[in-house]
């Protein structure tokens, strides 16, 4: 389970506690305050997630499998499908887009109503409502219907209705309740909860009213006069939301001894505190990804060539759009370092390559625009020649072998101990029955994780790799991430 899906799951399981808490208490406020929180507690655990992001101590994009070891002894899991992935990322966006869209055009067509709005005898008013309504998050206005007269005591509590809502600071909090509703489109519950929501914050607001001291039949006469609307989202007005009820609550209301506010806020505070920390204990980390190239970066390929005479020929290959960039570059000896670039759309690739001493050459493509570096991909490769009768990833019309069995990789108690996070980067070599023939290290972690995860791949099973449609051997890189839980 990777940190979305543990903060998407966390999010939906808190709203649906919020839902039954709330049936819980007598006080709306108090049970509008609990839902919010529920609501609220994706962006409270991103930013904690955020402020303690750890990434791997070596996180690479490679080109092949990638397998993950998240936790002790834990079964080791290739990665999904990538156009399966892109897919849904690509559908959870469009909806995003669609109800972020919504928003903003709900609060540009209130901004407008506000700035057509006249003032009369002192009041707000607009024929485009058909309620009393509070337009506005910064400086928020009551904006009353033009066809509506007030009595006195009628306008009193429909003032005091409204201003209540801007105490309360409402429009903000259902602009807040909205994104987040965004974000989460896809989930009932959330829509369950807006509504909910809605409903409580009127009830408070009817509380308020009252004990602020305001006539209840002028009050219930101004609800019943004016309520057109059952539900607006994107303002706070007097909605007409289970109405009945309302009129009925409120002819029946007494004062009665309320908990203070604050430690209301209190309780609240330390409920969501709680959940994060849990959140933060148990959730998987936040990292970069080290299966799929970043959208939008193209692919690349290094290879260094040892030259008879001493030092190494260093190929480029970049899968720029227009077509690929290739280019070469001869190196006297390693450790070395050679930068290759291209200017392309007006975007500049640039490939750093790094000869280490140990048998590996990092490749990293750096993408700037306007001299801003805006992407970077790293990779690792073997510069060592392939045996033999095997035909290295990466080779025309070669298919990759997939795995048919797996072992887990055993996270050892010293590491654990120590909490070492990484990824350990493996180079495979599979004949062609499937059978892994060969494993060595090419990027270790130490306290025995880097021989821990040969040893589990070792005894992997592939459906080998086919050129042409032929099995052939091939030799593969698999990584192997270690996070401590």
């Amino acid at each position: 389970m990777t940190f979305f899906h543990a903060l998407a799951l966390a999010s939906i399981a808190a709203v649906a506690l919020g839902l039954l808490v709330q049936q819980t208490l007598r006080d709306a406020s108090a049970r509008h305050a609990v839902l919010l929180a529920a609501l609220l507690l994706p962006p409270v655990l991103l930013l904690v997630a955020v402020a303690g992001l750890r990434l791997p101590a070596a996180s690479v994009v490679t080109t092949d499998v990638i397998v993950e070891a998240s936790k002790p002894a834990a079964a080791v899991a290739v990665s999904g499908n990538p156009k399966l992935s892109a897919l849904v990322v690509t559908l959870w966006l469009a909806g995003v887009a669609v109800a972020v869209a919504r928003i903003v055009a709900h609060i540009l067509r209130w901004r407008g109503v506000a700035v057509r709005a006249e003032l009369v005898n002192g009041l707000t008013r607009s024929a485009e409502v058909r309620e009393p309504t509070v337009i506005g998050i910064v400086r928020p206005v009551i904006v009353l219907p033009a066809a509506y007269d007030f009595t006195p005591a009628e306008l009193d509590a429909v003032l005091a209705h409204e201003q209540a809502h801007i105490s309360r600071r409402d429009n903000l909090i259902a602009l807040v309740v909205e994104l987040v509703c965004a974000a989460f489109w896809f989930d009932p519950l959330h829509r369950v909860a807006r509504r909910k929501l809605v409903e409580l914050r009127e009830r408070a607001v009817d509380d308020a009213v009252l004990e602020r001291g305001c006539d209840a039949e002028a009050y219930v006469s101004a609800l019943a006069r004016s309520c057109e609307t059952s539900v607006h989202r994107a303002v706070a007005c007097m909605s007409r939301l289970n109405l009945q009820e309302r009129m009925e609550s409120i002819m029946s209301h007494s004062i009665r001894h309320r908990w203070p506010v604050s430690l209301t806020r209190g309780f609240i505070a330390a409920g969501v505190a709680a959940a994060a920390i849990a959140f933060a204990t148990f959730a998987p980390a936040p990292s970069l990804s080290a299966g799929d190239a970043p959208v939008g970066i193209p692919d690349f390929d290094v290879r260094a060539t040892p030259q008879p005479g001493g030092g190494y020929t260093l190929d480029v290959r970049v899968d720029l759009p227009d077509g690929p960039f290739t280019s070469s570059a001869v190196v006297a000896s390693a450790p070395e370092t050679r930068s290759i670039s291209t200017t392309q759309g007006g975007k500049t690739y640039e490939v750093v390559v790094k000869l280490e001493a140990d048998g590996l050459v990092r490749g990293s493509l750096m993408i700037s625009e306007g001299g801003e570096v805006v992407a970077a991909r790293s990779k690792w490769f073997d510069r060592r020649e392939p045996k033999p009768g095997v035909y290295p990833s990466g080779t025309d019309n070669l298919t990759p072998p997939k795995p048919v069995h797996k072992v887990d990789a055993v996270y050892t108690s010293e590491a654990k101990a120590a909490r070492i996070a990484g990824v350990v980067i493996v180079k495979v070599t599979i004949d062609a029955q499937g059978n892994v023939t060969d494993a060595r290290v090419l990027k270790d972690l130490p306290l025995g994780l880097g021989q821990a995860a040969v040893d589990a791949v070792r005894q992997w099973k592939f459906e080998p790799a086919t050129l042409d449609g032929k099995p052939v051997a091939t030799d593969f890189n698999l990584t192997v991430r270690f996070v401590p839980d």
